[in-house]
């Protein structure tokens, strides 16, 4: 299963018209799509007006797809700022998913995913630092 997940920070960009939220689920059907991933094996958790300071697995539909996430599943964000905004939180994530055997996928940092190590790992530890 794919788990995708989109974040805005503020209510005006969320509101009816803009394209934040929006232009996150095109991307990630748009990757799921591309790697043969059908739209009953995608679920998308919307995180609308949600500070990117709150940790993933304290945020509303953050901590579902966080409780949800299985060996094996994979889950992708357009950008690693949608998920992270702190290095602390994003490094348990990522050893959590590790550990768990799921698969982490941020569009922004290419088509392959962080967990499996080599230059995407790497940037990835970078990154997280700066989001």
């Amino acid at each position: 299963m794919w788990l995708g997940y989109a974040r805005c920070s503020t209510a005006e960009q969320a509101a009816p018209g803009t394209s934040t939220m929006e232009e996150q689920a095109r991307v990630i059907r748009g990757m799921a799509m591309a790697k043969g991933i059908g739209q009953f094996d995608l679920q998308i958790y919307s995180d609308p007006a949600v500070s990117g300071t709150i940790k993933l697995k304290y945020r509303p539909e953050g901590g579902k797809l966080y409780a949800d996430a299985k060996k094996g599943d994979c889950v992708i964000a357009a950008k690693l700022d949608r998920l992270f905004r702190d290095s602390l939180d994003a490094q348990q994530v990522y050893d959590d998913f590790k550990q768990r055997g799921i698969d982490l996928i941020l569009y922004d940092m290419g088509p392959e995913s962080v967990i499996r190590g080599g230059m995407s790992q790497f940037f990835f530890t970078m990154l997280s630092a700066f989001a």
